[in-house]
């Protein structure tokens, strides 16, 4: 039971910093396609937290995009302020 409660707890948490790291996201706007935020255009496809890392997958729809250098450096930066602590590393999925 103690660690039923463990793991309930811990899934709290987790979804807590996922919550907090979506919001941050949701701030970055797209730089080329203005009032679009890189969450609502779907670029945000998946977000894990596991122990103290959470792992950011960024989709690109094209290989070739001028923002695939400095977007993911954005979304450390603001994944860094939702989450203090906790170690961020993007995955780019082209």
């Amino acid at each position: 039971m103690k660690e039923e409660r463990k793991t309930t707890k811990q899934g709290r948490e987790y979804q807590n910093i996922k919550s907090a790291v979506i919001q941050a996201l949701s701030r970055i706007e797209h730089p080329e396609i203005k009032n679009q935020n890189i969450v609502d255009l779907g670029m945000v496809p998946e977000i894990r937290v596991e122990d103290r890392l959470v792992t950011i997958t960024l989709a690109f729809p094209f290989q070739e995009v001028p923002i695939t250098a400095e977007l993911p450096q954005r979304v450390i930066k603001a994944a860094n302020g939702a989450c203090p602590g906790m170690q961020v590393k993007v995955d780019v999925k082209k």
